[in-house]
């Protein structure tokens, strides 16, 4: 589980992990969701395309946002809004880009996504931007913190290397402070 601040490089990271599992196990059905089907594609498909060389794909279908791999492998883009479409499935690996703000994310997560590890002793990534507290997300941050396997992780948007201090402290200069807080400061 990670929350970092914006900008922080959360898809990138997300997307070299689904790269990673994709060929070292020929095979693995990955899924990567946002809150909506529109905010995967806009936030995550052109990324995912650019860093795949053409060498390593079979078939790359736009109408599903999934690239299917010489190997086997498949790396789906969907919206966590949709999450019940995906009974029936397997994943051997989830990617949860900007969880905090998924709407009934309890249910999607427990209902939906945790049983499509359960066969493949799959793994998954929350990342986000926190959203205040009082919510699930909340409380998965948490739960990490004391459930055996999970681990979780806070970064600051300046951590990652691609936002620099100079914009932040701007930033910090015209912001509300918590707001600035959650944004920028992951906290």
């Amino acid at each position: 589980m990670l929350f970092s601040g914006r900008r922080f490089g959360k898809t990138r990271l997300m997307l070299t992990e689904a790269l990673a599992c994709a060929l070292e196990q020929p095979g693995s059905q990955i899924f990567y969701l946002a809150p909506s089907r529109k905010m995967a594609k806009d936030i995550a498909w052109s990324d995912l395309k650019q860093m795949v060389p053409t060498s390593w794909i079979d078939r790359a279908m736009e109408s599903t946002l999934t690239l299917e791999f010489r190997n086997s492998s498949r790396i789906t883009l969907a919206g966590a809004d949709f999450a019940d479409s995906l009974r029936g499935q397997k994943a051997h690996l989830l990617l949860m880009d900007e969880f905090a703000y998924v709407s009934d994310l309890q249910t999607m997560w427990e209902a939906s996504l945790l049983p499509m590890l359960g066969t493949t002793d799959g793994r998954v990534l929350f990342c986000s931007t926190p959203a205040g507290g009082g919510n699930f997300s909340a409380e998965l941050w948490e739960r990490a913190k004391s459930t055996p396997g999970w681990e979780r992780w806070s970064f600051r948007s300046t951590d990652g290397g691609w936002i620099s201090q100079e914009f932040v402290e701007e930033a910090k200069a015209t912001m509300d402070p918590s707001l600035y807080r959650q944004e920028f400061e992951a906290s």
